[in-house]
Parts: structure tokens; sequence; C-alpha cells
């Protein structure tokens, strides 16, 4: 009797740890500032696509219709693209992406000498939100969606 007593009672902790573990396991998987909690797609294959902004903010500022242009693609190869078109001009580069910080940021090396680090807040296959700049007094927001 106290064989299966000790039995049922090994199966009860089994079962509660492997509960806590799933708990733990699923509250610690939402990285992102802005989610998703969970997803089944992994960052990479949420990431590559072709996006254009749907939202451009400065300092808190909405300046998104300062631009008639504004897209980023990210492909699989690592390889990136943006180009911006505003009326006093337009940036068009290319360059190689990588992910940084446990996959929150994206690190851009750009083929004309310089760099951007991108902190993402929020990635689904239909949402990238990303906030630019180091100081974060001085940062910026870009809300994307795909082309």
């Amino acid at each position: 009797m106290n064989i299966s007593f000790k039995k049922t009672e090994t199966t009860m902790k089994t079962k509660m740890l492997l509960g806590f573990a799933l708990v733990i396991a699923l509250v610690s998987c939402k990285k992102l500032e802005d989610g998703p909690a969970f997803s089944i797609n992994t960052r990479k294959n949420r990431l590559c696509d072709d996006w254009k902004a749907e939202k451009i903010l400065s300092d808190g500022k909405d300046i998104t219709s300062e631009y008639s242009i504004a897209e980023l693609s990210f492909s699989k190869n690592g390889r990136c693209s943006q180009d911006w078109k505003t009326s006093s001009g337009e940036i068009a580069m290319t360059g190689k992406w990588i992910f940084t910080e446990r996959h929150s940021h994206i690190w851009i090396d750009w083929d004309q000498g310089s760099h951007s680090d991108f902190l993402i807040t929020r990635l689904t296959k239909k949402e990238l939100w990303m906030k630019d700049g180091v100081d974060a007094s001085n940062m910026g927001e870009i809300h994307l969606i795909p082309r």
C-alpha cells in the first residue's frame, strides 16, 4: 500500500513540476516590449519581408506625412535595403543585418560605411515596430507593415 501511495505522490510531483516549467517557459517567451507573447514562426521568418512605414515618430511627434517613400527589406541571407524619400531628398542604402541582444535588436552594417541599431518592440508577420537611436531622449520609432 505504501508503494502505490509513493508512486502516486511522485507522479503528482512530476506533473506539478512540468506544469510549473511550462508556465515559466510561456512567460519567458515574451521578450519584446509590445509582444507577441508567443509565436510559432521564428523571429527571422517574421522579420524577412518587404516592409513599408505605417507610422514614423520622431521625439514622439508623428512625421509620417513627410515621407512619400519609407521602406525597409530584410532577406534570409542577411542582406537588407532601405529607401526613404522626402521633399528634401532620397536615401537608398543596402547592407548586412544580424540580430543582437538576444534577438531584441537588429544591427545593420550599411555598405556605405555607417551602421544602425534598432530595438524591436513588436514583430509579427503583419507588424514590425522598431525604435532607433541610442539616446533615449532623441529616439525615433517606426511602425511597419508588409508591402
